[in-house]
């Protein structure tokens, strides 16, 4: 059964980023994305049952995400700007892996319901796009993007509390560096009544960052933030951003 409702779940992932992005368990464990890699790889291995469907209704690009309440799909098809979105409601006590078991059925006996009704795959795709509200996201929300990170000097810009962007292609990166390393200065400095050890760490922290700032080193990754993503060609979903 799928719901039509003038509300958009938000991706679990942006609610409660210190929970497991293929169970939502909670965890305790900083800033790891999954709780375990078994716990991923079931989920991966029941996401990859869409891509048959996603192909046969000529998918450009799907998101797929949970909530405690519902499992959500998004699918833009080549031949169109609209987004269908499809809601499928969760059952108390059960992981989102076992939960899609349902939505994939559901949207698989939809086709081919209609497909013997019409004698016609297309006809059954286009049916199939239909049982989905349109006008809940846009486009450009369900196509991946780009993101850079800067890993080997995360740690450093967390003691700092800078974000990568503060650092990446800028012309005043340096500066804005030694901005930040004067702010937290003023709150470990043992003459500002703080902890020698802790800005020990500040200032090392500050050294690192202004040495990688001389070869800075960034990892790509494509995404979109907080849901999972199919890009039509691609065999494997890329993880959320």
């Amino acid at each position: 059964m799928f719901l039509t409702t003038d509300t958009s779940p938000q991706p679990l992932g942006d609610l409660r980023p210190r929970q497991c992005q293929c169970c939502g368990r909670v965890m305790d464990r900083g800033r790891v994305r999954y709780c375990s890699r078994t716990c991923k790889e079931r989920f991966v291995f029941k996401l990859a049952w869409f891509n048959n469907l996603l192909r046969v209704v000529e998918t450009r690009y799907a998101t797929f995400f949970f909530t405690e309440a519902y499992l959500v799909l998004n699918v833009l098809p080549r031949y169109s700007q609209e987004v269908s979105t499809y809601l499928f409601p969760r059952l108390p006590g059960r992981w989102p892996e076992q939960d899609m078991d349902g939505m994939i059925f559901s949207l698989g006996d939809i086709w081919w319901g209609h497909k013997k009704r019409t004698k016609s795959g297309k006809r059954a795709s286009r049916h199939v796009l239909t049982q989905g509200r349109t006008r809940v996201v846009g486009q450009a929300s369900v196509q991946p993007v780009v993101q850079e990170t800067a890993p080997s000097v995360g740690k450093q810009l967390r003691i700092l509390k800078m974000r990568t962007s503060d650092l990446m292609h800028s012309t005043d990166a340096e500066e804005r560096l030694k901005k930040a390393f004067r702010r937290a200065a003023l709150t470990h400095h043992p003459d500002s009544g703080g902890d020698a050890a802790a800005f020990r760490k500040v200032y090392a922290a500050y050294q690192e960052i202004l040495a990688w700032l001389e070869r800075p080193a960034y990892q790509t990754r494509r995404g979109v933030p907080g849901q999972w993503c199919y890009v039509a060609g691609r065999s494997s979903w890329l993880t959320p951003l």
